[in-house]
């Protein structure tokens, strides 16, 4: 057993809790059930595991660790549009979506400590220029960051999706087209092609406008 910290702001938000990282090395299968944690001679908590197979290894938190402060800030932004199709009269445009979320870390223990950063994985976004996951669960990426024994450190998380907007080219007018030319979402080729549609439309509605006369 390893002792570390486990981070996880839907757990608690300011702090970690201070855990033992188990690897089961006897060869057989361990039971689950209530554990009590000593630190040298000093009582520091109690736990629940769950049954451990052989060469397995659980982290397994025990108490709250005060001397070690995390704060988090999230910010977005949309890029512009970098690519752009039109089937069955919608225009589809899209673009990347970018969250950066940066974890201040502030160790005041006095010792180096291993902290496991659990950070929620979410459906549709992927990492992007952050370090490797240490392991990936099914509802969470944990990084393995090491703590300096006093100081601040910062890990950043970069996550990035593609979203999609649609509009329909039955609204079309002459000024939406020039906006998505001049916005690059539309080649000339395109541009072109619904010039075509804008003037059918005008002409169907003269068309019904002298029937109604």
């Amino acid at each position: 057993g390893r002792s570390v910290l486990l981070y996880n702001s839907e757990t608690r938000a300011r702090n970690p809790l201070s855990a033992v990282e188990f690897e089961n090395t006897t060869g057989l299968t361990l039971e689950g059930g209530p554990v009590t944690v000593i630190d040298g001679d000093t009582y520091a908590g109690e736990a629940m595991i769950e049954t451990i197979k052989p060469a397995q290894v659980q982290l397994i938190p025990y108490s709250v660790e005060l001397a070690v402060l995390v704060d988090d800030r999230t910010d977005s932004r949309t890029d512009r549009v970098h690519r752009t199709r039109v089937t069955r009269g919608v225009l589809w445009t899209y673009s990347m979506e970018q969250r950066r979320t940066v974890y201040t870390i502030a160790n005041k223990s006095g010792r180096e400590r291993v902290l496991y950063l659990e950070h929620r994985k979410n459906d549709g976004w992927d990492l992007v220029d952050t370090a490797k996951p240490h392991e990936t669960t099914s509802n969470f990426y944990r990084f393995r960051i090491e703590l300096a024994a006093t100081g601040t450190s910062e890990f950043a998380v970069v996550e990035r999706r593609e979203i999609a907007n649609t509009f329909g080219l039955i609204n079309v007018s002459s000024e939406v087209v020039a906006d998505y030319r001049s916005a690059k979402y539309i080649d000339d080729r395109v541009r072109d092609s619904l010039e075509k549609v804008i003037a059918l439309k005008d002409r169907v509605a003269q068309i019904d406008a002298e029937l109604a006369g």
